[in-house]
């Protein structure tokens, strides 16, 4: 709340006088967009016929953390949910029961009687040895869903191969020599 303050004083220092005070946006305004976002967000979920998949992976926080953020697409992507793991961030039982926990409660979001491969067709997350075996561990108590690594980070991976080769890397090389130089110039 204050940074916005801040970006908006930075911007324009006019239209300050305007803006709500900062207990307003803390104790009013924050929460009320949460839960109006957030309603929206499940009336999408709950609407859509379209099936989804649930996709996700983890990272390092500005305070070095690790979170796993968990994300639903269907025709848009929604992130659902952060997840901070502690110490069990490389625990493959812990991301299968995590997943497996979301997965039921999306499906009872949508109706009671709604079965988790009613309305997901995957699972998908990157190639960590971990992460292999949680959706191991999920295609066993659900069979139809299909349970893939991230295609982008094979293919990051590939094209880190493929940059290796020497004809590749010199051509790469030159090509940024020519990005550098044009940046450099002044027009």
């Amino acid at each position: 709340c204050i940074f916005f303050i801040q970006v908006i004083r930075a911007l324009n220092v006019a239209y300050v006088s305007y803006l709500p005070k900062h207990e307003a946006f803390k104790r009013h305004w924050v929460p009320k967009l949460y839960q109006s976002t957030k309603g929206h967000v499940e009336t999408y979920l709950g609407l859509t016929s379209a099936k989804r998949t649930l996709g996700f992976d983890g990272f390092k926080s500005v305070m070095g953390h690790v979170i796993i953020v968990v994300e639903i697409v269907a025709s848009y992507t929604v992130m659902c949910q952060m997840v901070d793991p502690g110490d069990r961030h490389e625990d493959a039982s812990f991301y299968a029961e995590t997943l497996k926990a979301i997965l039921l409660a999306r499906a009872a979001c949508v109706g009671s009687s709604v079965k988790v491969t009613d309305i997901f067709c995957a699972v998908v997350g990157d190639n960590v040895g971990y992460n292999r075996i949680a959706l191991a561990t999920l295609a066993v108590e659900f069979p139809t869903l299909f349970f893939i690594g991230c295609v982008a980070h094979c293919m990051n991976l590939l094209v880190q191969d493929l940059a290796q080769i020497p004809e590749i890397a010199a051509a790469l090389h030159d090509a940024k020599a020519i990005v550098k130089f044009v940046k450099a110039r002044k027009y």
